[in-house]
């Protein structure tokens, strides 16, 4: 009959698209387009990879992602084209810390065909934390490190004025920048302690704000700027933890400072390291009034806070050898959780509660090691960077894309503690070869 409909028509000469459609098709084309382009120009100059990976990582917000199965964050599309535009890299030596990822991978697998563990735990690793590794490993070793150095004081420093102007003018850009899914709700929102706004630039929180300034701080002192000009950025960077009013940014700030004026034998002059020690004792005695009246009108919620964290210890007890812990439950909506608690704001439990004690005990042994290299002096920028932050991974957890940010540094300390090794230390000037790469190297 006349007007009966039998389903779409298929697609021929007189073919119509619908609109919905084309422009899926249009953004689509376009997004391959750009990252085709990128990755070519990336290939012909290598250093722009790091400005890219910092660039996206400082301004582009956790929730600019996509979904097709799991959530992919920015981070992880730009990992992907990094590492197409470095491939071939040669002259990657192996670490344990390598083994270590592996492990995490194998335990997950072995967890996940074993029915103790789930597809968004393996996601967390698979897609967000091993493409950051695998982007620190492979930048250090194709670009000069301390150039990288650099390149990461550079980002954090505009990423702590950008921080500063929020707190002044209680307005952040990037919440603005909306995007239609669950990612946007968790992390836009603005947090507030005491009635004051808490500056989180893109970072999605401010504790992960505080921290990533603090993981910089390390790096910036081991770059090759002038001691003046990285005073100013550690000064800048630690005047933005102290306006994010987390104690966790804070503290990795000034921790940050002290062992690298302390145990950083390369990289830095000691007349660098006493200045920034001293600009951030006297910058943190003049902001204590501020941060202390701030924390005194929040009442017991830093208190109830802290308490909370110390609360997780008891969930220890519930960790598997391998795989999700025996309290892990779901809600009616699907949400997973462990015993009574909501979030867990400490990495290192959360890593036994997610994939077990075998994982936590090597990634426990992993940290130990890296202690040990800095008390012996042999220490890097990026691996006391690491240590830093080691207060920080006891307290709150791998959020938006400081957990890509730390695996990142993590790979760049695994390289340059490899290109720090006696032998390959230059004596003459007595610096690791890290940041002496050929030139060749730097350029292709």
């Amino acid at each position: 009959m006349v007007g009966e409909v039998h389903g779409p028509a298929p697609l021929g000469h007189g073919a119509v698209i619908s609109g919905h459609l084309l422009d899926v098709l249009l953004i689509a084309s376009t997004a391959g387009l750009l990252a085709a382009l990128s990755v070519l120009l990336m290939r012909r100059w290598r250093p722009l990879c790091a400005v890219f990976w910092v660039g996206v990582i400082c301004v582009v917000p956790y929730w600019v992602g996509v979904t097709p199965k799991v959530f992919i964050p920015p981070a992880t599309l730009a990992a992907v084209l990094i590492v197409l535009a470095l491939l071939p890299v040669s002259g990657v030596k192996l670490h344990a810390v390598d083994a270590l990822v592996l492990l995490l991978v194998v335990g997950f697998a072995a967890a996940f065909v074993g029915g103790t563990s789930i597809l968004s735990v393996g996601a967390t690793l698979l897609v967000e934390w091993v493409p950051a590794y695998v982007v620190g490993r492979l930048l250090a070793t194709s670009l000069d490190i301390r150039w990288m150095y650099g390149v990461i004081a550079v980002g954090l420093t505009i990423v702590a004025v950008l921080a500063l102007l929020e707190f002044l003018t209680s307005y952040n850009p990037f919440v603005h920048i909306a995007v239609d899914n669950t990612q946007f709700q968790s992390w836009a929102g603005l947090q507030t302690r005491g009635g004051q706004i808490r500056a989180e630039g893109a970072f999605g929180h401010s504790i992960a704000l505080g921290a990533s300034l603090g993981l910089a701080v390390p790096l910036a002192i081991g770059s090759r700027f002038r001691p003046g000009v990285k005073v100013v950025m550690v000064g800048l960077m630690s005047c933005a933890a102290i306006v994010t009013f987390s104690r966790i940014g804070m503290a990795t700030c000034v921790l940050g400072v002290v062992l690298s004026m302390v145990f950083l034998r390369g990289g830095a002059r000691v007349r660098t390291r006493v200045f920034a020690l001293v600009l951030l004792v006297v910058g943190f005695a003049v902001a204590y009034p501020a941060v202390g009246s701030v924390f005194a009108d929040a009442g017991s919620e830093a208190t109830n806070s802290a308490s909370y964290r110390v609360d997780l210890v008891s969930l220890v007890r519930s960790m598997r050898v391998l795989g999700l812990a025996s309290s892990f439950q779901r809600n009616a909506a699907g949400q997973g959780y462990f015993s009574d608690y909501r979030s867990i704001d400490s990495e290192l439990v959360l890593l036994g509660l997610t994939f077990g004690l075998l994982v936590l005990a090597l990634v426990v042994i992993a940290l130990v090691g890296a202690v040990v290299v800095m008390l012996r002096g042999r220490a890097t920028p990026a691996t006391v960077a690491i240590v830093a932050q080691i207060p920080a991974f006891a307290t709150v957890a791998l959020i938006t894309q400081y957990a890509a940010f730390v695996w990142f540094v993590a790979g760049v300390a695994v390289t340059s503690q490899l290109a720090a090794r006696p032998e390959m230390t230059d004596r003459s000037a007595g610096v690791p070869t890290e940041g002496r790469l050929p030139r060749s190297v730097v350029a292709r």
